[in-house]
């Protein structure tokens, strides 16, 4: 019953969502319904809750970007929060720093995704640090001429080599980036340690700077090592900036290894999505992909649907008699079994899969049935509940017919006759007992 309202539940808030995103675009009935059918798309590819799609779809909008835009950073910031143990919302927050203060496509959303997770497997800077460290520096990076690829390669180096917080990183390069540039640091790094910050026609990009100053900081003096490191990164920032500079080669290696990452994230979600709890995401997905078909009456199977939750609802109505005559736990029992069971025959007209979803629904129906048989003997005086039992029974018998025709196999017919046979013979037993 719970998973039921939870369904329903979620479909009023996709549906307010849905209104929303109508509100703000202007969008027809047919387009609204293409916006709809893209959110149940990346819900169940990634395994995500459709509210949380949604509701990155409808931020990325209020925002002013397009549908196809959106739908595109909420892909990606899904596709993130499946490879990290950040939300979708936190993700969101992630991509959208990278495409904005880098000044990259909608489409490279997914490329942001790649480096971040190339990164991940290559060092030991988890993508929920980079990613941290990513949002208080992006900005400063991109001042300083740094790339998305370069800033990530040194956020994972120097997390890697300090061990602090990615957060603390980012701040640290934040610093960095805009002091390095300064006429008295640039004229300083020439002077002492013969670093050039200019060209012919401009500044050189930072990275490059910062690469020549590690190659040849080990070789300078006590200090000229103290002045300049005080001088680019000032007091707070000095332990960062000397583990930055240790570890700047591994930040070039890092740096290759994001520049090939293409497909990477999506092949670690495909191993993420075949997970049990993104599975049960899924199972909720599709229902209620069903239940939205079932509502509009669209679809091969929205009359079967709505008989179904019709259904669904008169069982859950018959069990909560029981729990009333002093059989909670096994009333609960029946009630999760018969729910489970009507779920499992939406789910299995959806994927074509009713052979061996019939065969499971068939084994829980003999433990259910069961519990039907106990709780019928603890109070068969009582006639009425004796005929709510019958209708369950025949509701029970009823499901298994409806799947049997789903199947289509005659072994599972046989299979599920005989067990129609046995509960029968049960209930018919029990009735004249009770008499």
């Amino acid at each position: 019953q719970r998973a039921v309202l939870n369904a329903v539940q979620s479909v009023i808030q996709f549906n307010q969502q849905l209104t929303n995103i109508q509100s703000i675009t202007g969008a027809t009935t047919g387009a609204l319904s293409g916006i709809s059918n893209e959110i149940l798309r990346v819900a169940k590819n990634f395994g995500a809750s459709i509210s949380d799609v949604g509701s990155g779809v409808e931020e990325f909008i209020r925002q002013g970007l397009s549908v196809e835009e959106s739908i595109k950073r909420v892909e990606a910031a899904t596709l993130l929060a499946n490879t990290s143990t950040l939300s979708v919302a936190e993700s969101a927050k992630v991509v959208t720093a990278a495409l904005n203060q880098f000044e990259l496509a909608a489409s490279d959303a997914v490329r942001v995704v790649d480096v971040l997770s190339a990164v991940d497997a290559a060092s030991a800077a988890s993508t929920d640090e980079l990613s941290a460290g990513l949002q208080r520096s992006c900005a400063a990076a991109k001042a300083a001429g740094v790339s998305f690829e370069d800033l990530v390669g040194i956020l994972g180096a120097g997390i890697e080599r300090t061990r602090l917080s990615g957060e603390s990183i980012g701040v640290a390069l934040k610093t960095i980036f805009a002091r390095i540039q300064r006429p008295a640091v640039i004229s300083a790094l020439e002077d002492v340690a013969g670093v050039a910050s200019k060209t012919a026609t401009g500044l050189r990009p930072v990275q490059d700077v910062i690469n020549d100053l590690a190659e040849i900081f080990p070789k300078l003096g006590r200090e000229q090592q103290v002045f300049l490191t005080n001088l680019v990164a000032g007091d707070r920032q000095t332990d960062k900036f000397l583990g930055i500079l240790g570890s700047f080669q591994r930040s070039l290696d890092l740096t290759a290894v994001g520049l090939n990452s293409a497909g990477l994230a999506a092949a670690r979600n495909a191993v993420v999505i075949t997970g049990l709890g993104k599975q049960a995401q899924l199972l909720g997905t599709e229902f209620i992909s069903l239940f939205l078909d079932a509502k509009s009456g669209g679809g091969v199977f929205g009359p079967l649907i709505k008989d179904g939750v019709s259904l669904t609802r008169t069982i859950i109505g018959i069990t909560d008699s029981l729990v009333k005559f002093g059989q909670p736990l096994t009333s609960a029992i029946i009630k999760i079994g018969l729910v489970a069971g009507a779920l499992t025959l939406f789910r299995a007209a959806f994927h074509g899969l009713a052979p061996i979803i019939a065969t499971t629904f068939i084994s829980l129906t003999k433990g259910f049935s069961a519990g039907l048989v106990a709780t019928f003997s603890a109070i068969a005086a009582e006639e009425r509940l004796r005929q709510q039992y019958i209708a369950t029974a025949a509701t029970v018998s009823g499901l298994t017919k409806m799947h049997l025709a789903l199947a289509g196999t005659r072994t599972i017919q046989k299979q599920a006759g005989a067990e129609s046979t046995t509960l029968g013979t049960t209930v018919l037993s029990q009735s004249k007992a009770a008499k």
